[in-house]
């Protein structure tokens, strides 16, 4: 169950890296801190791409495949539990696809735990001006 865990997150990670690079119509870039926001430059939005209907019918086959070995598993085995898991790990994997292509937004159920960017630029703006004036005190030592 370890490997088949790890062949599953693996998969499903790259694949979606893979898609946000290639470009998805809803990217959660809003996050990016301040210092970060030129890497928003290499992420295109696109409506679609290649990878995506492949990455989601894979996924939902996956899912199938996964939630038949459970039910085949003897009741209450090691083996059912295990596939079940892998079955939930692969379906929250193929959530994660649909939120990059349906115009859900979900930052919005994060926004209340990053501070907002005004307070980040406010912060960023303070240790420039902490720069500066030690910069200007060495000057006219």
């Amino acid at each position: 169950v370890a490997a088949w865990t790890f062949g599953v997150l693996f998969a499903m990670r790259i694949s979606a890296k893979l898609n946000i690079f290639l470009g998805v119509p809803n990217l959660t870039d809003e996050f990016f801190p301040t210092h970060l926001e030129h890497l928003k430059s290499y992420l295109p939005k696109r409506p679609m791409n290649a990878l995506m209907p492949v990455s989601v019918i894979g996924s939902l086959i996956l899912c199938a495949w996964l939630m038949t070995q459970a039910d085949r598993a003897v009741e209450g085995s090691a083996m059912a539990t295990g596939f079940v898991l892998l079955f939930t790990l692969a379906g929250l994997a193929l959530l994660e696809h649909f939120f990059m292509v349906l115009p859900v937004q979900d930052a919005a159920l994060w926004r209340w735990a990053s501070p907002s960017k005004s307070v980040q630029k406010s912060e960023a703006n303070s240790t420039e001006d902490k720069g500066l004036s030690s910069n200007a005190l060495e000057s006219t030592k």
